[in-house]
């Protein structure tokens, strides 16, 4: 099933300074900190004592500027805040809390690579500030610069060992980038530091999730319900696993109690649409999936999802139009790309179904070209096969066998329908 596991604090993808969070399981961001003020600078006011010239304004400092600028993010308007924020910095280039603001904004607008260089300015004039490598490895994450990420945190652990969220933050590099050996190993070694930790083992359980290990997830997701048993991502995760096992009741069941008790959350409702769709009832989960859009709207992995619901219902011209939404927010997956490409396969439409599969073979790791290729083989299993479904299957074969580093000459692909 070509679905994204987003059923915890993933409305933020998988690492972002918004609200919420990309790095699944860590904890929140936390504002510039207070040891670092911005410097002010001196104005004097004119007087204004009888037959004297009308006062003139004194111009705004840079703690002005800031706190105008900290105002607009708190309501949502990180496109206000991007102004006051270069006016603050061209009045003092050495305000690391004005940097980080702007680099706060930048991710509210989705402009990663602008918030990269903001953080990267912040963590030059600090190096000694660990949370300022924090926030770059984080927007070098949503860039999906997984390997400057890692050295970011890396970097942070060194000057912070004991800061566990540096260490998630490792191991989500390795999980985003589909290295799940890699991504498991640094968890442990997370786990030997902090073997209570219910983020830790609410992280090992999505791993698992996502490697079909369901019973393995669910041991990891009640081992962090053990420490902390209002923890969402294991509650979360609990739901998935136990969907993973055929337990559907039960699941359903914990996915619409987290609704009732956190009320529009859009995580309950995606991890309740999942479920769904595990059932084959692709009609309520595409339900479940609009109401978590109606509070997540900028979620490329909830368009993503939808858009794979629409195509099992047979809505092939909404599933593309979704997925095309989860590729303007998001043009790295993959996977969207992958169920794109299988909207226009199992149409028989080879020419649109070849660019989605080769721009998706271009940018996917080897996990996301195995699965892509499993859903062209469902569908010859299930007799729904077309010349397209079959040109794209010999198509991902190839590219299985060079992600596995395997010639591919063994394999001679036939023209194209039509060409």
């Amino acid at each position: 099933m070509r679905l994204l596991w987003i059923g915890r604090t993933v409305i933020c993808l998988l690492i972002g300074l918004t609200a919420t969070t990309r790095l699944c399981g860590a904890q929140q961001k936390k504002d510039p900190p207070k040891n670092v003020p911005p410097k002010a600078t001196d104005t004097k006011a004119l007087g204004t004592g009888q037959g004297t010239a009308p006062s003139v304004p004194a111009p705004p400092t840079v703690v002005d500027l800031d706190r105008k600028a900290q105002t607009a993010l708190e309501q949502g308007k990180a496109q206000e805040a991007v102004p006051l924020l270069k006016q603050a910095i061209l009045l003092d280039p050495k305000s690391i809390q004005s940097r980080v603001m702007l680099g706060r904004a930048y991710v509210q607008l989705r402009q990663y690579a602008a918030a990269t260089e903001a953080f990267q300015a912040a963590a030059d004039l600090s190096p000694k500030e660990p949370e300022f490598l924090y926030y770059l490895g984080s927007a070098q994450m949503d860039e999906a610069k997984y390997a400057a990420a890692r050295a970011s945190f890396d970097r942070a652990l060194e000057l912070a060992p004991a800061d566990l969220r540096f260490r998630l933050g490792v191991a989500e590099t390795y999980l985003q980038a589909k290295e799940y050996l890699a991504a498991r190993r640094s968890l442990l070694e997370a786990l030997g530091f902090a073997p209570d930790s219910p983020d830790v083992h609410a992280r090992l359980g999505d791993l698992d999730e996502q490697e079909n290990r369901h019973e393995e997830a669910l041991e990891e997701y009640d081992a962090a319900l053990r420490v902390d048993p209002k923890n969402l991502s294991g509650m979360l995760g609990r739901a998935s696993a136990l969907s993973g096992l055929k337990r559907f009741a039960d699941a359903e069941k914990i996915a619409r109690d987290l609704i009732v008790l956190n009320g529009k959350s859009p995580d309950a409702h995606s991890t309740l649409a999942q479920i769904l769709d595990a059932e084959g009832k692709h009609l309520s989960a595409i339900a479940e999936y609009r109401l978590a859009l109606a509070e997540a709207p900028n979620s490329a992995p909830l368009w993503g999802n939808i858009g794979w619901s629409q195509y099992e219902e047979g809505l092939m011209d909404e599933s593309v139009t979704s997925g095309r939404k989860a590729l303007a927010l998001d043009p790295k997956q993959s996977y969207v790309r992958f169920n794109i490409g299988l909207a226009y396969a199992a149409r028989n439409q080879w020419t649109q179904a070849l660019k989605e599969y080769q721009e998706g073979i271009a940018i996917a790791a080897a996990p996301d070209i195995h699965s892509g290729a499993n859903d062209l083989r469902d569908l010859v299993t299930k007799g729904r096969s077309t010349p397209a479904v079959k040109q794209a299957l010999e198509l991902l074969v190839r590219a299985e066998l060079r992600a596995s580093g395997l010639p591919d000459d063994i394999l001679t692909l036939p023209a194209a329908p039509g060409r």
